[in-house]
C-alpha cells in the first residue's frame, strides 16, 4: 500500500514544533538528567556516610554500656570477694556487729554502683547496708529475737570524707530473708552466682544481686549478697546522647526492661525514664531471635510511619543485651533538607537556563532561517529581485543564505527567455511544470 506524499507531508507538517521550542526542551531535558543523575549520586553518598557515622556513634555507646557494665560486674565481685575474704580470714565475725557495720558502709562509699551490702543468717536474721541516693545511707537489722517483726533502722548521712549517724527508728517489717531465692539458693550453693531479685525490706525494687555461701571453719555461717538496683543503671544510660531523639534501653533476654535513660533515678526515686521506643527494642530482639542475644544485631523498624535504626548488642552480665534506637530522620533528615534545596535550586536553574536557552536559539537560528525562510519564499513567487543575502554567526545557516543568494542569481538568467509575470501568473494558479501546453488569450 503506497502512502501520499502529500498526505505524509501534511501529516508531518502537523508534528512539527519550533526550533526554538525543540533546543530549549534539549536543553532542558539535558539539565534535568545532569542534575538527576548527580542528584541520585550524591544522595547515595551522602546516605551512605550518615549511615556509618551513625554506626560509629552505635559502637562508641555499645562501647561506653559494655565497659559501665563490665565495671558494675566486677565492683560487686571484688565487694563480695574482699567481705568475703575477712570473714573466711576470720578478721571479721559475721556476728560482730560495729566491724560488720563498718565494712559494709565502707564497701557502699567505696563502689558508686553498689546500692545494697546484705548478709542473712541460716537463722533468719537480716543485716544490710543500704544507699539512699548519694548523700544518705541506711544500715538495718531484722533480728527473730530482739524487736521480732520490726526493722531496726539507723540513718547516716554522707559527708565529704566521712559519715555521721542522723537518727534511729523501728518500723514493722514482713521481709523475710528466707524466702529470698538469692539467700536459699545461695544457702545451699558452693560458689556465689548471680540472681535477680525484686523483693527487699524496703519494697519491690528491680535489682541483680551477687550472693554466695560464707563458710568460716568448714561451717556454714550465712549468704553475703552484694546487690545492684537497676535505678543505678538508668542513671548511666542518662548520661549518653544517643542522637537528639534517639534512646538506648537494657534489656533481658525475655525482652523486659531492665534500664532506660533517667537522670534523676537512685534509690530513692524509681525509674521512670521515657520508654515510647522500648517496643521497637522488644520488636527488634524478636525479629533478631537466638542471633540477637549471641551476636551484635541491627535492622531498620518502622513505627507510626517514621523509620528507626534498631541495635542489638550482647552485654558482659548473662542473659542482657543494649537496644539502641535512632530515628532514621536523626542521620538522614539534614541530607533530605539538603537534598530538597538542591532539587529547588537545580529546578530554579533549569528553567531560568531553558529560558535562555530558548532566547538564544532565537536569536541566533529561528530570526536567522526566519529570514531565509522569507528569501525562499521570494525564489517561490518567483521574485528574485528582492532575494538577499543574510550573515550569520552560524556557519550552516549562512551557507544556506549564501546557497538561496546564488540560486536566486542563476535563476534570473531565466527572464531572458520567459517573461516573469507569466511565471508569477502560472505559479498562482498552481499550475505543475510539465510537458504539454493549452492556448490561452493572454491580452
Amino acid at each position: 500500500m503506497k502512502v501520499d506524499p502529500e498526505r505524509r507531508f501534511r501529516a508531518i507538517a502537523r508534528l512539527t514544533v519550533s526550533i526554538r521550542l525543540a533546543v530549549s526542551a534539549l536543553v532542558l531535558a539535558a539539565i534535568l538528567l545532569t542534575a538527576a543523575l548527580s542528584s541520585l549520586l550524591w544522595w547515595r553518598t551522602a546516605e551512605a556516610t550518615s549511615r556509618q557515622l551513625a554506626s560509629t556513634i552505635n559502637d562508641q555507646i555499645v562501647a561506653a554500656v559494655r565497659k559501665e557494665v563490665s565495671a558494675i560486674v566486677d565492683e560487686a565481685r571484688a565487694a563480695h570477694t574482699a567481705i568475703r575474704t575477712l570473714f573466711l580470714q576470720n578478721v571479721l565475725d559475721t556476728r560482730e556487729a560495729d566491724k560488720r557495720e563498718f565494712v559494709f558502709l565502707s564497701q557502699l562509699q567505696s563502689q558508686a554502683t553498689i546500692s545494697w551490702v546484705a548478709f542473712g543468717w541460716p537463722d533468719g536474721s537480716f543485716f544490710a547496708a543500704h544507699k539512699l541516693g548519694d548523700r544518705r545511707l541506711e544500715m538495718m537489722e531484722i533480728s527473730l529475737t530482739d524487736h521480732p517483726g520490726q526493722r531496726r533502722v539507723d540513718e547516716y548521712d554522707v559527708v565529704p570524707g566521712d559519715i555521721e549517724f542522723a537518727n534511729r527508728r523501728f518500723e514493722p517489717t514482713s521481709f523475710r530473708v528466707a524466702d529470698q531465692a538469692w539467700f536459699k539458693d545461695g544457702l545451699a550453693a558452693d560458689d556465689p552466682q548471680w540472681f535477680r531479685v525484686m523483693d527487699h525490706a524496703t519494697g519491690e525494687r528491680p535489682s541483680i544481686a551477687f550472693a554466695g555461701p560464707i563458710d568460716v571453719y568448714q561451717e556454714r555461717q550465712g549468704v553475703l549478697a552484694v546487690i545492684i538496683e537497676y535505678t543505678r543503671l538508668a542513671r548511666f544510660l542518662s548520661q549518653l546522647e544517643v542522637g537528639r531523639t534517639g534512646t538506648a534501653f537494657i534489656v533481658d533476654d525475655g525482652g523486659e526492661l531492665v534500664a532506660a535513660p533517667d537522670k534523676a533515678a537512685d534509690e530513692l526515686h524509681p525509674a521512670r525514664g521515657d520508654t515510647t521506643l522500648l517496643p521497637l527494642a522488644r520488636a527488634a530482639l524478636d525479629k533478631a531471635g537466638e542471633a540477637g542475644r549471641k551476636e551484635a544485631w541491627r535492622s531498620r523498624l518502622t513505627s507510626g510511619g517514621a523509620a528507626y535504626e534498631v541495635a542489638l548488642t550482647p552485654l558482659p552480665f548473662p542473659g542482657w543485651s543494649l537496644a539502641t534506637v535512632i530515628p532514621e530522620a536523626e542521620f538522614l533528615g539534614p541530607v533530605e533538607t539538603t537534598l530538597r534545596r538542591l532539587i529547588l535550586g537545580l529546578a530554579i536553574g533549569a528553567v531560568l537556563a531553558a529560558l535562555a536557552s530558548a532566547m538564544l536559539a532565537r536569536s541566533v537560528i529561528a530570526a536567522p532561517l526566519s529570514r531565509v525562510v522569507g528569501e525562499l519564499r521570494h525564489v517561490e513567487a518567483f521574485a528574485l529581485e528582492q532575494v538577499r543575502r543574510h550573515p550569520s554567526r552560524l556557519k550552516e545557516i549562512a551557507s544556506l543564505s549564501g546557497a538561496i543568494a546564488e540560486m536566486a542569481s542563476g535563476l534570473s538568467a531565466f527572464r531572458k527567455f520567459i517573461p516573469a509575470d507569466l511565471v508569477r501568473g502560472l505559479l498562482r494558479q498552481g499550475v505543475e511544470a510539465r510537458p504539454g501546453g493549452s492556448i490561452q488569450e493572454l491580452s
